[in-house]
């Protein structure tokens, strides 16, 4: 039998996978603020960035079925179709691409799964996968409308103004990438 997982407990998982991907970023970012004035981010390392949240998600759940986040709150992602088929490489990383792709939206595409019983969202959508819990939910999980349009609005509202303004920053060049940072400018 299969049990639909909590959102709070997908939501956990989720923050604990974002701590653990922020602890394999620290040996760039640590170098990259910490004492430079010129914050010129060199294009192995912006690479870095980019790939480290990818393949950590993509490779955990190609090879375990679920991150660390999800095996400490019990949750697997299987197929959609047949929760018994391994998923394949494509199938993860894809889940995983259109997870990252959404930073432009912050967490709305996520919130979509409170519109939903099985609680799958945008890229579990495209994936064909599903987060499934491995300890049975003793509530049943219910469709909550109104959070999910409260949550949309927020999460669009903010992550839409915070990449633009982010991107606004971004200088690109051969060099790599920097951060302007206008209000510099404006001392006296």
């Amino acid at each position: 039998m299969l049990h639909v997982p909590s959102t709070g407990s997908r939501v956990a998982a989720r923050l604990l996978d974002e701590i653990i991907i922020g602890l394999f970023c620290l040996p760039v970012l640590i170098p990259l603020f910490w004492g430079r004035s010129d914050l010129w981010t060199p294009w192995p390392w912006v690479i870095y960035l980019c790939e480290v949240p990818l393949m950590y998600e993509s490779l955990s759940i190609w090879v375990f079925s679920q991150s660390l986040g999800k095996w400490v709150f019990s949750l697997q992602v299987c197929s959609n179709r047949n929760p018994k088929l391994e998923l394949n490489f494509w199938q993860c990383l894809l889940r995983s691409l259109v997870g990252r792709l959404t930073l432009f939206f912050s967490w709305a595409p996520q919130a979509l799964a409170l519109f939903r019983y099985d609680r799958t969202h945008l890229a579990d959508w495209l994936a064909q996968t599903r987060v499934i819990s491995l300890r049975p939910n003793p509530k049943r999980t219910r469709i909550r409308p109104w959070w999910g349009v409260i949550f949309i609005f927020l999460f669009l509202e903010t992550g839409l103004s915070s990449a633009a303004l982010f991107f606004q920053s971004l200088e690109i060049s051969g060099k790599g990438v920097r951060m302007s940072s206008d209000f510099e400018a404006e001392k006296p």
